[in-house]
């Protein structure tokens, strides 16, 4: 293991190159030479104290004076704070080397420090909106631009920047836009660090009102005291876009709510502020006061700092860093059974416990069910056989206390015995979750064994981290709950909207299963149709991956059996959760062990078909999500529903539409190929094909010729104009019996094909239709049209392009035949086909 160097000290010139060190400092200095001289790697510091190292080291160049400050920095991978002194050292004749002394700070003041700053930043986001309500009561005729800044432990950072509707209107340009987006990326990544509160902040605060900088020498005066809070760099950036803008006038508004500051809103002018916007300004200030007491946000905020100084003389040095990192790992975890698992091994850790264990509540059957178990075989062996019991008289006195318990091997209770008959002389300590309700809804145990024994100090850890874990409860339910409700509304105007504009049966069906995949948070959505005969279920959609999906196509669920064809017998929506999985119950090809939903789907009470939920991560469907979905797809089948009974009348009005144009382009035309692609094309469109082939027939000599290929990106001029013989295959079947055939990717079609047509038609990867265009009982060609993403051809698409050939067959094509020798003369002989026959 790496040394971590505690102090150290190195000297550098005005030009910030390294010329003396005292120890190698890995992870800190580079070990590049330039010169003699080793550069300073900025990029190596540790997060924001980068900035806060390289502004002291600016302002001890600039003043020449002792400067001393304090930042953190990642040594050999061990996060360290130190103390920083720079001391100018006289080198010749006004020039100067500076001398960087690091000391480190204990480690129990630190991380006090940057716990308080967790404790700030867990409410960005609150902060956020309320500074965004802020800025947005502001009179237009003042607030052109707001920056709201937020106190971090006695740092300063921009929370929210706000450019009103008016100032975009009059002023952005798409260089404006550019450096706005840049300044507020380093914004949103918290790279605006300001120096700590000075005299100018405390002139601010102790007024407790409106600050102005009321002149037009923006540079000098603002220079002196704005910058005396926010990185140089940074501030000629901003200063000269709001320069350019003519917004010279400043004024700070401190927010002090019950004795913490909190923060202050920056408003810019183009003008001086008047005696009347100063008591605007006054009003806005006793308004934001107003809006943060109301949020509750205040009362978090001082519960949260009274909790960590309240610890602090509690806690031995490294038992607080472990829990500070405990409670600062929470933060980046968003749901429930997460959180559960992450307490569990965290407590394990800072209670110096060998086991851990994790059960949900369940009141109605007095036992405990087991979420999470690290524990010895034995105890793992008796559980797979028993349920604990909430009716013992340790459950019982634990549930009524409503805390943290523990008792220790020494005491030999025997009514404290958990797990009967396996001889455990065991410590425990018991953590109950009241998280939502005057019964626990769970309870961690946690055991030490060869006779060691808890303490008070770490129930006060428990206590702690609970505490906090409690607050990371709620804050996701609330999240969960306000997104759920925004979902669920958001998802059925999408549904309107979207669905109610498809024009494919596919692409329908598509957009309800990816709303519905985001609405519960689920993997996989299947959607079947119930057969004609209505004994059986048929998937027409699945998003599963393309070997499994294929495999969902070709089963036929029985109603009545599996999970699915239970629910659709039943008439109500199915459960399976994820500890129960039952492969027997699994309609899914690929068996694997997963939470299931399936839903049934009606119309007018009569069943449509149905629809099957999965998720493969543990959690399980429940009440929630069915109350979240049902209405969604109750609503998206029947917009099925009505978009299927007008649809026969939509690619009616689609057909006479093409119909017409092709009337038009054919009365312009002499030419016989031109005049057969534009039919192949229009029918392209028609039939939503990715790729569209024709094939010219000569049923006499038995022979075909590739005259067409429409589709993207694709090489085609090596195969278009090629001959073959008409083999007893598909095509030779569609030409000889003169009749639409459907074949689509899952019927494993391809080995029909020859090795020619081969590389022209993929079978197994694309649905196909082959169509055979007939004019005066002569096949002029055949089309065969090609979907990709497993898309498949259905009896309304074969009714459709049948609508539009025979039409053009018997009227359009014939008109233009008579006005055309060309077209007839090319109808009655066989002169394309002279080249070589493959």
């Amino acid at each position: 293991m790496k040394k971590i160097i505690n102090n150290f000290k190195i000297i550098i010139n005005s030009d910030k190159q390294v010329i003396w060190r005292s120890k190698k400092i890995t992870g800190l200095i580079s070990s590049k030479k330039k010169d003699s001289k080793i550069a300073i790697e900025e990029t190596l510091f540790f997060q924001n104290d980068s900035f806060r190292l390289t502004n002291l080291i600016k302002e001890a160049i600039s003043s020449n004076k002792n400067v001393s400050g304090v930042i953190t920095l990642n040594i050999n991978n061990e996060l360290l704070s130190y103390n920083v002194d720079i001391t100018p050292l006289k080198n010749g004749v006004k020039k100067y080397d500076y001398e960087i002394k690091f000391k480190t700070v204990k480690n129990l003041d630190r991380a006090l420090s940057i716990l308080s700053e967790i404790a700030a930043k867990k409410y960005s986001n609150e902060i956020k909106k309320i500074a965004k309500k802020i800025c947005k009561t502001v009179s237009k005729d003042i607030a052109l631009t707001n920056l709201f800044f937020f106190n971090d432990q006695n740092y300063y950072s921009i929370k929210y920047w706000d450019i009103s509707s008016e100032t975009k209107a009059r002023f952005m340009t798409e260089s404006d836009k550019m450096t706005v987006k840049y300044l507020k990326k380093r914004i949103d990544y918290n790279y605006l660090s300001l120096k700590k509160v000075d005299d100018f902040l405390d002139l601010i605060f102790e007024e407790d009102s409106p600050y102005f900088i009321n002149t037009n020498s923006y540079k000098e005066i603002a220079y002196q005291d704005f910058n005396k809070i926010i990185d140089a760099d940074c501030f000629d950036m901003l200063t000269n876009y709001l320069e350019t803008k003519n917004l010279k006038y400043i004024s700070f508004i401190p927010l002090c709510v019950q004795n913490y500051r909190l923060g202050f809103i920056v408003v810019f002018n183009e003008k001086k502020f008047s005696e009347l916007e100063f008591d605007i300004l006054i009003n806005l200030k006793n308004l934001a006061k107003k809006i943060i007491e109301d949020s509750g946000f205040i009362k978090l905020y001082r519960s949260e700092h009274e909790d960590i100084n309240n610890i602090k003389t509690k806690l031995p040095n490294e038992i607080y860093k472990a829990l500070y990192y405990g409670i600062a790992n929470m933060n980046n975890i968003n749901n429930i059974y997460d959180l559960k698992i992450f307490c569990a091994k965290e407590l394990k850790k800072l209670t110096f416990s060998d086991t851990v264990s994790y059960f949900d509540i369940d009141i109605k059957e007095n036992a405990l069910n087991p979420i999470f178990i690290d524990e010895c075989d034995e105890i793992k062996s008796y559980l797979e056989k028993h349920k604990l019991n909430l009716n013992v008289s340790l459950m019982k006195q634990i549930i009524n206390l409503r805390s943290i318990f523990f008792y220790n091997s020494n005491e030999k209770n025997i009514d404290y015995e958990i797990y009967n008959s396996v001889n455990t002389y065991s410590s425990y300590l018991f953590c109950p979750l009241f998280f939502n309700s005057e019964t626990p809804s769970g309870i961690f145990i946690l055991s030490k064994i060869n006779s060691r024994n808890y303490n008070m100090i770490e129930s006060t850890i428990a206590n702690t981290f609970f505490k906090h874990a409690l607050l990371k409860y709620k804050e996701i339910l609330l999240i969960k709950e306000n997104i759920d409700s925004k979902m669920k509304y958001k998802a059925l105007y999408e549904t309107i909207l979207s669905l109610s504009s498809s024009s494919s049966f596919y692409t329908t069906l598509d957009i309800i299963a990816k709303i519905t995949s985001s609405l519960v948070s689920t993997e996989t959505v299947i959607l079947y149709k119930l057969d004609n005969d209505k004994n059986f279920l048929t998937a027409i959609y699945s998003n599963e991956k393309v070997d499994i999906r294929i495999k969902t196509f070709k089963i036929k669920i029985p109603i009545g059996k599996y999970l699915l064809g239970e629910a659709c017998a039943l008439g109500e929506t199915k459960f399976m959760n994820y500890e129960d999985y039952n492969p027997d119950i699994d309609s899914c090809p690929d068996k694997l062990k997963k939470a299931m939903m399936a839903i049934p789907l009606k119309i007018k009470g009569e069943l449509m078909g149905g629809m099957a939920l999965a998720r493969y991560n543990h959690i399980n469907f429940d009440y929630n999500d069915l109350e979240t979905i049902i209405p969604f797809a109750q609503q998206a089948i029947n917009i099925v529903y009505q978009n299927f009974l007008l649809q026969k009348n939509n690619e009616t009005k689609e057909v006479y539409k093409a119909l017409y144009e092709i009337q038009s382009e054919l009365n312009d035309i002499n030419s016989p190929e031109l005049a057969l692609q534009n039919i192949i094309a229009k029918s392209s469109a028609l039939a939503h094909s990715s790729k569209t082939i024709a094939l010219s027939v000569d049923e006499e000599q038995n022979l075909y010729k590739i005259v067409s290929w429409i589709q993207k990106n694709a090489k085609k001029d090596e195969i278009i104009g090629i001959i073959s013989d008409i083999k007893d295959n598909i095509i030779g079947r569609s030409i000889r019996s003169r009749k639409p055939i459907i074949t689509n990717y899952d019927e494993s079609m391809e080995n029909e094909l020859s090795e020619f047509e081969e590389s022209f038609l993929e079978l197994s990867k694309y649905s196909a239709l082959f169509y055979p265009f007939i004019y005066n009982n002569k096949i002029i060609c055949i089309v065969i049209f090609e979907r990709g993403n497993l898309e498949k051809f259905l009896p309304n698409d074969v009714q459709k392009i049948s609508l539009f050939f025979e039409t053009v067959s018997e009227t359009i094509f014939k008109g233009a035949i008579a006005k055309n020798l060309k077209i007839k003369k090319y109808l009655s002989q066989n002169s394309f086909f002279k080249e070589e026959t493959l």
